[in-house]
């Protein structure tokens, strides 16, 4: 699975207003990281980590 941003935006059905913009973003990736924590996930650092090293 792809972890663009976009494609979690879509995927986890999270609303943004500004895409692009840094507090947006940054706003998207907080409820990413909330969720994976809410859910318990056991690969939370693995997701964490992919999604840093693939940004540019």
């Amino acid at each position: 699975r792809s972890h663009k941003l976009d494609n979690i935006i879509e995927r986890f059905g999270f609303e943004v207003e500004n895409r692009h913009r840094a507090y947006d973003d940054a706003e998207i990736l907080y409820k990413f990281i909330t969720h994976l924590q809410q859910e318990q996930t056991p690969d939370l650092d693995r997701h964490i980590n992919k999604l840093i090293m693939t940004t540019p």
